[in-house]
């Protein structure tokens, strides 16, 4: 593909959204949703597609006009707080963070820009969602004991016991428990895993299981077990050496599959591997 093919497809997709932004608020007010999903399968899938697109928009505009490239940023922002996606959120305050912070790509007048957008990103998800801000409330929850507690006692007469305290603690209760439970299986689960795609289309491995971990690299652990995670983690290392040491890149990829289950998502994956490909002819053409 040539990088001009891939400015179009962006340009294409970023105009979609903001055409698409009355949908977005037909569903938050008028279904029962609550959240805005667009035609994704989830809300989460939306916003990482939004942040890749925000992330693209700023570093490499693929439109002429600065008017409208701060339109369309400030259509993305608007449709990502729509999705109330904390996951989402936390890629685009990472990036704004990291940026503003440490690249040595970005002019200081752009550093303060990240910084002030930052101030503002929280500042208005923290008023807008409260889901979010329930997220944020909730960690007080995280204690050792509290875990341990959640984990001896996962189920209760058939009551899943993780969740009521935001999908946050929910995760890390679950996690928790699957990390255990598998590195007390037998040697060769631990090192190999426990089979390929059990932790995706409904073979769970074991009982107390009702979903998907919502964690990439959990996933891959118990699928493909430690040389499995190794090999994966050897593939991120790749992707940083072979984009020039951009971790932006690193982040985009890393955040989502920590909080959720990206790694089969197509649209999440598509959108990417243009990204990547943009970003390589861009190093190395």
């Amino acid at each position: 593909m040539r990088k001009d093919d891939i400015k179009y497809f962006f340009i294409i997709i970023i105009l979609y959204f903001l055409l698409t932004i009355p949908i977005g608020l037909y569903q938050v007010t008028k279904w029962d949703w609550e959240r805005y999903q667009n035609v994704f399968d989830h809300s989460n899938h939306l916003a990482y597609v939004l942040t890749m697109c925000v992330y693209f928009l700023f570093l490499h505009n693929p439109f002429k006009s600065k008017i409208v490239k701060n339109i369309c940023l400030i259509g993305l922002f608007v449709s990502l707080l729509l999705t109330k996606s904390t996951g989402g959120l936390l890629v685009l305050l990472v990036l704004l963070g990291y940026n503003s912070l440490k690249s040595k790509r970005i002019s200081l007048v752009k550093k303060l820009t990240f910084i002030l957008l930052l101030i503002i990103a929280i500042v208005l998800a923290l008023n807008f969602s409260e889901k979010i801000a329930y997220q944020l409330e909730s960690i007080d929850f995280l204690t050792w004991e509290f875990v341990k507690e959640r984990i001896e006692t996962y189920t209760i007469d058939g009551v899943n016991r993780a969740g009521g305290y935001g999908s946050f603690v929910w995760r890390i209760i679950f996690w928790s428990k699957l990390m255990l439970t598998f590195f007390s299986e037998p040697f060769l689960h631990i090192i190999f895993g426990v089979g390929v795609d059990h932790l995706t289309k409904g073979f769970m491995p074991y009982e107390f299981m009702d979903k998907d971990p919502h964690n990439d690299f959990v996933k891959v652990l118990l699928e493909y077990g430690v040389l499995g995670l190794l090999l994966f983690l050897s593939f991120f290392r790749n992707i940083y050496k072979i984009m020039n040491k951009n971790f932006n890149i690193i982040i985009l990829m890393v955040v989502p599959m920590f909080f959720g289950n990206a790694i089969v998502n197509y649209p999440f994956n598509l959108t990417l591997i243009l990204i990547i490909i943009y970003e390589y002819k861009q190093n190395y053409n």
